[in-house]
């Protein structure tokens, strides 16, 4: 898990698939000069210095936006990240969904992120929060937002009462399971149906990884 920040302030969250490239939000690039950007990374508590931590600050030398993404709809919400430099502390990838996962209705998937923690409150916390979501039923998720998602494209991971859910500043963090000592990223965190985040019967939406594996790993290969 990553933090993105423009100016030393956080706004979107990302995934490490190597030591120089981020995976994160394609509605995450918008709008950020990258001369201004930096990934911040093995952080968990963003009050304190980078290196109190253990932790490394890189500038961004590249961003692609998935060439399908669309901004009123945030289909195709995926971006790659090049770093500047390699990251030089210890830390651990991602590895990408191959589509065994994210069909798995109710299967519990992992989200993390620095994103709002209270619906009434733009405040985040400084710390590293983690939520379970269960893995959505398609077409239910499809019932609650319309014809606004797409099931081959996208995953909806939640609860029909809303109980929790990723909210803003979480975007571009991981939707994963672990097994063994591995994290399989299967979303990319996109967005939610209200402000208030927890909305009963509208789950978050991520953007479903095995759908653009191959656009991800060319991506990755480019300097």
């Amino acid at each position: 898990m990553v933090s993105l920040q423009q100016n030393g302030q956080h706004f979107c969250g990302g995934s490490l698939l190597d030591s120089s490239t981020i995976l994160t939000a394609a509605h995450c690039t918008d709008e950020h000069p990258i001369d201004v950007l930096t990934v911040n990374v093995k952080r968990h508590d963003l009050s304190l210095n980078p290196t109190e931590e253990g932790g490394q600050s890189i500038k961004v030398t590249r961003q692609t936006r998935h060439p399908g993404y669309d901004d009123d709809t945030l289909l195709n919400d995926i971006a790659i990240w090049k770093l500047d430099s390699p990251i030089t502390v210890p830390v651990s990838f991602v590895t990408l969904d191959d589509g065994s996962f994210a069909n798995q209705v109710d299967m519990p998937a992992e989200a993390i992120g620095w994103g709002r923690i209270d619906p009434s409150n733009n405040k985040t916390p400084s710390r590293l929060q983690h939520t379970i979501l269960p893995i959505y039923d398609n077409q239910q998720c499809s019932e609650g937002y319309g014809s606004e998602i797409s099931p081959e494209a996208q995953v909806c991971a939640g609860y029909v009462e809303g109980v929790s859910s990723v909210c803003n500043g979480d975007s571009g963090g991981p939707l994963f399971v672990t097994q063994g000592n591995s994290a399989i990223q299967i979303g990319v965190a996109s967005f939610v149906g209200s402000d208030e985040c927890l909305v009963a019967e509208i789950p978050s939406v991520f953007a479903r990884v095995a759908h653009y594996r191959s656009w991800i790993q060319e991506e990755q290969l480019k300097n």
